[in-house]
């Protein structure tokens, strides 16, 4: 109960870095946001990394303890991280408001925080289990091992972030609609068992989860304003949380009755949905010269 009652604490006083995102998008001009975010996009995929790797050596040759210290260690450079930003001097725009003027949310948050909780859900359900999964597949692989395939995606994300910068203009590799169904496909894959379709789902569903993550993430400053973006998405944060929430306990519930494939295809149906629900909120792209406007970095 203490332990429960602590990591709840925990992810409380935690939670305020999640202003720094809105904060450093301030500071940027439109065109650039989703070029931004796919940088900062790349330094979460470096920090799955290292966390998987660094999990996977911890489990394997450390008491079971050391990796909470580990936890700690990662929060004390998040925090001096998140000083020199605040402390460096950043250049900000001046927003103009009034101390007595309340910020509204932006017209479509809502909309576009129930389309995000649907794909956390979906993205998160197959994390719990992953590596339990994969040592099922190959009895004969090691956590550490493990670690390295569930690391897959994040490092499939970095080439997708250089394929982005190449090909400043919208590209049908990075288009939504097509990246959910590539997920969809790598999740049905990762569904089946056998090793090497698993592998290949990996990839597939780590190139569609950068992309798309990028891209919702871009929405939401679409649909705000600068002296809204920290309102906007503390609330877009909760649908995310809230979906993440319901897929872990949704995944142990599956596993439980229906086994460590379950969630793949849970997941699958998710991003479906998704798919069905995505033009309903996607703004049509905007013409820039007759072209269709960059919306991808």
């Amino acid at each position: 109960m203490l332990f429960w009652v602590l990591s709840l604490a925990m992810i409380v006083f935690k939670a305020s870095y999640l202003l720094i995102y809105p904060y450093l998008m301030e500071g940027e001009d439109e065109a650039n946001h989703s070029s931004t975010i796919g940088i900062l996009s790349i330094v979460v995929h470096f920090g799955h990394i290292a966390g998987a790797v660094l999990g996977g050596f911890a489990l394997a040759y450390w008491p079971l303890e050391r990796a909470f210290l580990l936890m700690a260690v990662g929060d004390v450079v998040q925090i001096i991280v998140c000083a020199y930003i605040i402390y460096s001097g950043l250049e900000r725009p001046s927003i103009h408001t009034h101390p007595e003027q309340t910020i509204k949310t932006s017209p479509g948050i809502y909309a576009l925080g129930i389309l995000m909780l649907v794909f956390y859900f979906s993205e998160y359900q197959i994390v719990p289990f992953f590596v339990q999964y994969w040592q099922y597949i190959e009895p004969e692989h090691g956590v550490q091992l493990a670690a390295w395939v569930y690391a897959i995606p994040a490092g499939v994300g970095l080439i997708a972030l250089w394929f982005n910068h190449s090909n400043r203009q919208s590209s049908f590799a990075s288009n939504a609609s097509f990246c959910l169904i590539l997920g969809i496909a790598g999740l049905m894959l990762q569904g089946s068992g056998q090793a090497n379709w698993v592998l290949l789902g990996r990839v597939l569903f780590g190139w569609a989860s950068f992309q798309l993550t990028v891209r919702l993430d871009a929405l939401i400053f679409e649909k705000s304003s600068p002296e809204a973006y920290a309102h906007d998405y503390s609330k877009i944060n909760i649908f995310q949380n809230i979906g993440v929430l319901l897929s872990y306990y949704s995944a142990g519930w599956l596993v439980s009755l229906h086994g460590l494939s379950t969630p793949f295809w849970l997941a699958a149906a998710g991003l479906l949905l998704t798919l069905c629900i995505y033009p309903f909120i996607n703004p049509e792209p905007k013409l820039a010269n007759g072209r269709i406007a960059d919306v991808l970095p």
